[in-house]
């Protein structure tokens, strides 16, 4: 069985769009569904 995540995020330009980038929730945003996936296993 697979599970699909999508995930959409929208800025309202792309200044605000890498300053989330810049402040790491990409990065979170990977650990948490690393961990989502490991528990799905």
């Amino acid at each position: 069985t697979k599970t699909t995540v999508t995930s959409t995020s929208v800025f309202p330009t792309k200044e605000a769009a890498q300053q989330v980038i810049n402040m790491g929730v990409e990065q979170g945003m990977n650990q948490t569904l690393d961990q989502l996936d490991a528990l799905l296993k």
